[in-house]
């Protein structure tokens, strides 16, 4: 039987081509399926003897197929390669889908994984051309994964159009480029950049372990792009070459020409370099670039050479792992107060040698550095034992490196000395950690064969075990583990965790008693998951989740308790230095937080330190203390950032649950400040806030505060607080929160109050004091009350929708009000209306105009009158306005008809079907979308029925796919069409 599937308004994208056949070679005919009756390409990239060819062009570029892989393998081969160029290759289905690669082949531009999809890419010979004018992007919003085994890859660009290297593009993508032969290579301008991360969201990561990875003419290689992005770069193997740049420094204005040649290790979002082999060559090495930027290069082997500079304008760190690197030779080194670790192994550190002369454009060691001396496994250095760390041969001053941290099993001090005609900064070995007792491997906490006695004397054995052990544990690498029958039975002195390369302290059972805790010193990585047992945290001291480097600490279950054991100062910092990260994520458990008011919990705590508190389960509580702080602090316009993302079933107490009286020191503050003198952002889905205050933004000084709530409750047993002018917003962001209650609510002068409307409006915020609550009970909006809408809002004018009540006072005289959407005007009043039998006032916000989804879309093309029409045919293309409204296309442009429906031959149970993917918008549009069915386009008859309706998923932000399916064996023909009105 013969089946055609098609649309009477609709036929978008014709250049489609389906690959329909499961393993196959890509040049046999049947393995392809066009998608719509013309242009027939065949198979893409087919150009002399394809029977459409009828002209009998030689153009390589004739053939515009674009090939899309859904599932499957294609392979091309030296049999079975196309001689011309693919328009465009789009791989990637809910199963996989790949190319095998062994011979020649250009194609325009390769999309590698999109939204919930997987793909892969293997190339073992031959040569690759990317050449089109756009971007190649492997993994654009899904998994993508280029396997590079020998053959050369290259991407250009044919007109010298700006064109980027993708690996990891878009929220949700993972990108990997795994590099184990043959030759890389991207050129043609300085527009043209390796991205390993671009967006909020995204992971790219490139391995390289053998072969040659070269971007010689171009622009930058950028780890982690954007804000919330991750760029990883791993390089082993002797005979792997990273060459970023032309290799040698240059004239200032001959750069644009030929190429600026850096590499960003954490450009605004995280980077991070770990090289084990290798020659890495760069003409500029950044590592935290921006105000964002946050990287770490570590390197144990191989070699790496800098024309120019390596720079940490911002925050990052350069760490030295042992000495096993062949050599690091640089004409300056900038590392401006951040960080650089030092791993001392049994020969000490490879020499950074910075060999600039004075003559140089760039010279010297310059700008302050803060020193990190860590001790391998194998090194045995005794009281006096001196290693050469950084020569230059330029004057290196002392003031430079006045602050040097032993966070090994020595102590240090430090000297600069006249050598080889420059001068050498050596590290003076002054004694040894006493206490420490180091740990190497992965077992279990109580084998002590994992452990080793830093000093002979006094012999702890094993941290915590017996009384009045003083045993400090110190974890720089390996993976330890406390269970229920496998735990220490007396309190650990300190745990000192972090490396370079990660340590792990795993607690599944037992009760476990720590004094101090430190994780992550500078340019380390610690890890603590519990699922179970009980963990207490005391002392005198305090508890630190990212001191220096990178803390995490994730709970699943069991108790953490952080207190003191004499009321003494003991804060729990999650993010504490310049260029520190601390993570907490509690899925399930309950942290507790006690003592007395003089304990604060700081996420994020000093300029440019970054924490992070994720809590989608269990619960926080903090019912005894001082402030719950997000952003503490800041330094010359530097801002500590903390953020608190708040969803599921999760539980966040600050103060004791009721608010009531007036005593407050005795029993805590209660305080959640959102933004002290730092920046604070909360985003809450879901879960509970229960505090007795909350402060955005509290110091009117420099704090910036920002929260979010969209779903999950708020209790506020005193006072919401916004007085910091401009750098304070609450946004309650559609209806979908259970409920937002507080006894005051301050919006000061200049402070937002931002109202984003869905269908049912916003959650409403009740102001619940009363006249016997003294003075807590009145709602103050002098500052701004913002109205704007959200995907979905329907609403006609007149409609009214209730935003704030207050069984008190409700103060609007010096309120300012701005309307912010572009779909709907608003008005607001304040009537006298009950809650829940309770008389009050309310304000509300009226509409006085709205308009429609497809009225913003088309004014968005400069469309107006007759040429917007809904019927209006305006480029020309076979599509109307509200077709191209429906399909995302773009009504000024004949080539942009949005995204085309698709379909295909499949059998499910022995039955055959044609399967049809539409898509539909998925936000509210007005739109209904279904489709219909005819026998015979003679007769005509079109009916909406005879198919079946599969489900939903997602092609991106905007749209939704909607899949169908229609047998082929009830009759001899039929035809599809898809109906949008």
């Amino acid at each position: 039987m013969a089946l055609l599937a098609m649309s009477a308004s609709v036929f978008a994208n014709s250049n489609y081509v389906h690959w329909t056949a499961g393993t196959g070679d890509w040049m046999v005919p049947g393995n392809w399926t066009n998608e719509d009756p013309a242009p027939d390409w065949n198979i893409p990239g087919w150009v002399i003897g394809n029977p459409w060819n009828t002209g009998g062009s030689m153009d390589l570029d004739w053939n515009y197929g674009r090939a899309v892989i859904e599932s499957g393998t294609a392979r091309i081969t030296p049999s079975s390669a196309p001689d011309g160029i693919v328009a465009k290759l789009y791989l990637g289905g809910t199963n996989g889908a790949n190319v095998e690669i062994s011979s020649n082949v250009q194609f325009k531009d390769i999309y590698l994984g999109d939204t919930d999809d997987s793909a892969a890419v293997t190339q073992t010979s031959g040569d690759v051309v990317l050449s089109g004018d756009s971007t190649t992007h492997i993994g654009r919003s899904g998994t993508g994964t280029y396997n590079l085994s020998g053959g050369t890859l290259t991407h250009n660009s044919t007109t010298g159009a700006d064109t980027h290297t993708f690996i990891g593009v878009y929220n949700g993508a993972d990108g990997t480029f795994n590099q184990t032969g043959g030759t890389f290579t991207k050129n043609g301008t300085i527009q043209q950049n390796i991205v390993v991360g671009y967006a909020a969201g995204s992971k790219g990561t490139v391995n390289l372990s053998d072969g040659q990875f070269l971007h010689e003419v171009g622009d930058e290689m950028n780890l982690g792009h954007l804000l919330g992005s991750q760029g990883y770069l791993n390089i082993s193997g002797s005979s792997t070459v990273l060459k970023i740049g032309p290799g040698t420094d240059m004239p200032a204005a001959d750069e644009p020409i030929n190429g600026w040649g850096i590499l960003h290790v954490g450009r605004y979002g995280y980077g991070k370099i770990v090289q084990t082999d290798g020659s890495v060559t760069a003409n500029y090495i950044k590592i935290g670039n921006y105000t964002s930027g946050l990287g770490d290069y570590i390197i144990s082997g191989g070699s790496l050479d800098l024309p120019a500079y390596l720079y940490i304008p911002e925050a990052g760190s350069f760490t030295v792992s042992g000495s096993g690197a062949d050599h690091i030779v640089m004409n300056r080194f900038v590392p401006n107060y951040q960080w650089i670790g030092i791993e001392l192994d049994a020969g000490g550190s490879t020499l950074i040698e910075v060999d600039g002369l004075a003559g140089d454009r760039y010279n010297g060691a310059r700008a302050n550095a803060r020193w990190s001396v860590n001790t391998l496994p194998g090194f045995a250095g005794q009281v006096g034992d001196k290693y050469d760390i950084l020569w230059s041969a330029t004057p290196i001053t002392d003031t430079t490196y006045g602050w040097l941290k032993g966070v090994g099993t020595a102590e240090f001090d430090w000297e600069i000395a006249a050598t080889n005609g420059g001068e050498m900064l050596r590290f003076i070995m002054t004694g040894t950690k006493t206490n420490a007792v180091a740990w190497s491997g992965t077992g279990d906490w109580m084998d002590s064969n994992h452990w080793t006695d830093v000093a002979p004397s006094p012999d702890w054995t094993i941290p915590g075990q017996g009384p009045l052990n003083e045993g400090e544990a110190l974890i720089r690498s390996g993976e330890a583990s406390i269970t229920a029958a496998s735990n220490p039975d007396s309190p650990v002195a300190r745990l000192d965790i972090g490396g370079s390369a990660g340590a792990t302290l795993n607690v599944t059972g037992g009760d476990v008693e720590f004094k101090e805790v430190v994780l992550a010193e500078a340019g380390q990585v610690a890890t603590v998951n519990q699922s179970a047992g009980n963990v207490l945290f005391t002392g005198n001291d305090h508890a630190y989740i990212g001191r220096f480097g990178q803390g995490i600490y994730n709970l699943d279950g069991g108790t953490l308790t952080h207190t003191s054991e004499s009321g003494a100062d003991c804060n729990t910092f999650i993010g504490v230095d310049r260029g520190s990260v601390g993570v907490f994520n509690q899925t399930g458990g309950t942290f507790v937080k006690n003592g007395s008011v003089q304990q604060n919990i700081y996420v994020g705590f000093y300029a440019k330190a970054v924490g992070i508190l994720n809590l989608s389960g269990g619960e926080f509580l903090y019912e005894v203390g001082d402030s719950l702080i997000l952003g503490n602090s800041q330094a010359s316009g530097d801002l500590a950032r903390g953020y608190l993302n708040l969803s599921g079933t999760a539980l966040l107490q600050v103060g004791d649950g009721v608010g009531a009286g007036t005593a407050e020191p005795p029993t805590g503050y209660g305080i959640f400040a959102v933004g002290n003198e730092g920046y604070g952002e909360v985003n809450q889905t879901g879960g509970t806030l229960d505090a007795l205050y909350l402060k955005i933004a509290d110091s009117t000084e420099t704090g910036e505060g920002l929260y979010t709530i969209s779903g999950g409750s708020i209790d506020v047993h005193r006072y919401v607080n916004m007085t910091n002018g401009d750098k304070a917003t609450m946004t309650v962001a559609g209806s979908g929160a259970d409920h937002i209650k507080a006894k005051r609510f301050i919006v000061g002068t200049g402070s937002t109050l931002n109202l984003q409307l869905d269908e049912n409006g916003t959650t409403l915020i009740e102001v619940v004091g009363t006249e016997a609550d003294d003075w807590m009970n009145d709602a103050l909006l002098n500052g701004t009350v913002t109205a704007d809408t959200l995907a979905g809002f329907n609403a006609s004018s007149g409609t009214v929708f209730d935003v704030l009540w207050s069984a008190a006072l409700l103060e609007t005289t010096s309120m300012t009000f701005t309307n912010l959407s572009d779909s709907a005007t608003f008005d607001w009043q304040v009537v006298t209306k009950d809650n829940g039998g309770v008389p009050g006032q309310m304000l509300q916000l009226v509409v006085t105009s709205a308009k429609t989804p497809y009225d913003l879309w088309v004014e968005g093309y400069g469309l107006t009158g007759g040429d917007a029409a809904t019927t209006n045919d305006y480029d020309v293309d076979g599509l109307n306005n509200l077709y191209e409204f429906g399909l995302g296309g773009d009504p000024t442009d004949p080539l942009d008809q949005g995204i085309a429906p698709t379909y295909r031959l499949t059998e499910d149970a022995g039955t055959d079907w044609l399967t049809y993917v539409y898509p539909q918008r998925s936000a509210y549009s007005g739109l209904t979308y279904y489709l219909e069915l005819t026998d015979d386009l003679v007769v005509g008859g079109w009916v909406n029925s005879g198919y079946e309706e599969q489900g939903t998923g997602t092609i991106d932000s905007d749209f939704d796919a909607v899949t169908n399916r229609v047998s082929t064996e009830i009759e001899d023909e039929q035809f599809i069409r898809l109906i949008i009105e």
